[in-house]
């Protein structure tokens, strides 16, 4: 099956179920970056939500992005599609290989 990726912001019933399935929840402030649509990014297989990215600031005020993805989906690769299309593509090679 093919993943579709969308930036923007998943409906809130799809995050919160999707939040539901993961081992380990994200940390707070999900609510406050999802106000920020053009820095999020969420992966669909179906329509059905597998997984969410939003970028944050990382060190020496680099972007990141902190992705999330759905048991199951974990080696698929969507993690290093979402950060190719999301970050600049310094940051992106670099936080794909690392």
């Amino acid at each position: 099956m093919k993943i579709a990726l969308q930036v923007g912001v998943p409906e809130k019933e799809q995050l919160t179920a999707f939040f539901n399935t993961l081992e380990e929840r994200p940390q707070d402030g999900w609510n406050e970056r999802a106000a920020d649509a053009a820095g999020m990014i969420a992966a669909y297989d179906c329509g059905h939500l597998v997984g969410i990215g939003s970028r944050i600031e990382g060190p020496g005020h680099t972007p990141e992005l902190e992705v999330y993805i759905a048991p199951g989906y974990e080696r698929r690769g969507i993690g290093e599609h979402m950060k190719k299309l999301m970050l600049p593509r310094d940051n992106a090679l670099e936080t794909a290989a690392g």
